[in-house]
């Protein structure tokens, strides 16, 4: 099995030995592969990306999944891949970052971009966020108990 590592960025920008990887295709595969690195190789990269006779391995900043825009119900992320937003998903980690589930056991952080948009109502407040989404309240507790692991 060939082996290749890879690194994601705070912005949720690929990496492979220094070059940015910007094929939306590409990047799409490679994302809905991810899983959290449990073969007992290169503890440094917490995640992998299986592909056929390849095992890449993946370091990152923070979370390796950055949601940069949010439309038509869907979060976006790495190329063109979108999953479907419900907001009673979202959580704050101890960190008080906004995050959302990407897989069963992958969270993605939600960009600066998506709560700036004039499309979407989120308020800050006190013990956390509030977002107005179709006429309904969203509440966004700070430091969920529930995150403990991440």
């Amino acid at each position: 099995m060939r082996k290749y590592f890879y690194q994601i960025d705070s912005h949720g920008k690929v990496f492979h030995e220094n070059s940015e990887l910007i094929d939306p295709s590409f990047l799409d595969f490679f994302l809905t592969r991810l899983r959290k690195n449990r073969t007992g190789e290169h503890s440094e990269y917490p995640y992998v990306s299986p592909c056929g006779q390849e095992l890449n391995f993946v370091s990152t900043s923070h979370y390796p999944i950055v949601f940069h825009s949010l439309k038509n119900e869907k979060l976006y992320y790495g190329g063109k891949g979108g999953i479907d937003f419900h907001p009673e998903n979202l959580r704050l980690d101890p960190q008080d970052i906004l995050i959302y589930p990407f897989s069963e056991d992958i969270w993605g952080r939600i960009a600066t971009e998506i709560i700036l948009d004039q499309n979407t109502d989120w308020e800050e407040t006190e013990k956390g966020w509030k977002l107005l989404w179709k006429g309904k309240e969203f509440f966004i507790q700070r430091k969920d108990p529930s995150l403990s692991e991440l």
